[in-house]
This record gives structure tokens, C-alpha cells and sequence, in this order.
């Protein structure tokens, strides 16, 4: 490009005119002209021991727009049939409040709001918090179908060193604070196992009884 002149006879000058030619008149793909300006920039500072200054404006390659690839409902259903306990409700979580994993991975019962019908999620994205819907019936199915799902979660999760050390442990030698907590997420657990038993017995698939 440059007429073959030695690359320690040239500066930052030169390399900026290269890569924008490769960006400008070459439309080559981003990846490329990123290992260019790494495979320059490597040549310069360990082989030529000068660094390259004024490379901040460089016109850079565009990356080509591509349309994501978004599951119809009826995909998603019969992607969520195949998941069972613990990634069946994260999935449904993330998918029915849009959280992010992490967010999903981070959220403690304390900070679903079962009737407000949010979740609150802290130091989200730009450590940010806020409030995304959340509805008892994202789950899908019957209430029925629900209640088992829950029921099996849970029996998973007090299967685990958390869940034994619950059990083994009585409340009352906890620290107030954390006596708060415990006593909170099972008055919402208690309240989600009423809300979907009365979900069943509105949908039909569970009978009331005395």
C-alpha cells in the first residue's frame, strides 16, 4: 500500500491511511481490520519499539446489522416443556420479566412482590435497581400443573446444603435480621402456594373442598 517502504520509515500517519483504505475502499469485515491494527500495533511496540499515538480517530469497519432470532410463543412453550424444577423458573422468569441470568441467578425471594406483581432487581445493568412485571401466571398451564411445578422447586431446593441448613437450624438462634428474612420468604412461599391453589380451583383443575 505504501510502496513497500520499511515500516519504521513510517508512523501512526501511515498506519491510520492503510487501515481506513482496508475500512473505506476495501469494505472488509470489522474482524479484519481489527487484526490488522492488532498485528500493527504488535510489529510496532515489540519488534520496532515505538509506540503508535493518534490512532483515536480511525475509521473503523462497520459491523453488519443482523435481525436477532426471536422465538414465536408456541417455540417457547415447547422449549419450557423439556425444563423441570429450578431451570424450568428461571427460564420462565427470565423469559416472562425479561431479566438477565445473572439478574435471575441473584434473585432472593425477598425482592418478589407477589402482590404488586413485581420483582424488584438490584444493581441491574449500569448498576442500576428496578422493578420489572412479574405475574404468578407467567408460569403457564393450570394452577394445578403450577402448584406441582412449585412443590417440586421446592423440594429441590430444601434437598440442598441451604435448604438442610434450614432445616436443621431453628430460627430463633438467627439474628433478628435474618429472622425477618426467613420469616418473610415463607409468607411468600405460603402466599404463592394459595394463589395457585386458587387458580385451580378458577380453572377447574383442582376441586374445592371443606
Amino acid at each position: 500500500f505504501h510502496g513497500k517502504r520499511h515500516p519504521d520509515a513510517m508512523g501512526a500517519a501511515e498506519v491510520k491511511a492503510f487501515l481506513t483504505h482496508l475500512a473505506v475502499s476495501r469494505k472488509v469485515a470489522a474482524s479484519t481490520q481489527n487484526q490488522a491494527l492488532g498485528a500493527l500495533l504488535f510489529l510496532y511496540r515489540h519488534v520496532l519499539g515505538r509506540e503508535l499515538d493518534g490512532l483515536s480517530d480511525l475509521i473503523r469497519a462497520k459491523r453488519p446489522a443482523r435481525t436477532p432470532v426471536v422465538l414465536s410463543r408456541e417455540e417457547i412453550a415447547r422449549v419450557l416443556q423439556h425444563l423441570h424444577g429450578l431451570p424450568y423458573l428461571a427460564a420462565v422468569l427470565m423469559y416472562g420479566s425479561g431479566l438477565r441470568l445473572m439478574e435471575c441467578v441473584e434473585l432472593r425471594v425477598q425482592d418478589i412482590d407477589f402482590e404488586r406483581g413485581e420483582i424488584l432487581v438490584r444493581q441491574g445493568k449500569g448498576q442500576k435497581d428496578r422493578r420489572t412485571p412479574f405475574s404468578t401466571r407467567a408460569a403457564g398451564g393450570t394452577g394445578l400443573q403450577k402448584l406441582r411445578k412449585l412443590i417440586i422447586s421446592y423440594a429441590e431446593t430444601m434437598t440442598t446444603d441451604y435448604g438442610k441448613s434450614l432445616v436443621r437450624f431453628d430460627v430463633r438462634d438467627l439474628t433478628e435480621h435474618n429472622r425477618k428474612i426467613v420469616r418473610l420468604a415463607k409468607k411468600k412461599i405460603d402466599r404463592a402456594f394459595r394463589d395457585y391453589i386458587g387458580q385451580g380451583i378458577e380453572d377447574g383443575s383442582i376441586r374445592p373442598c371443606d
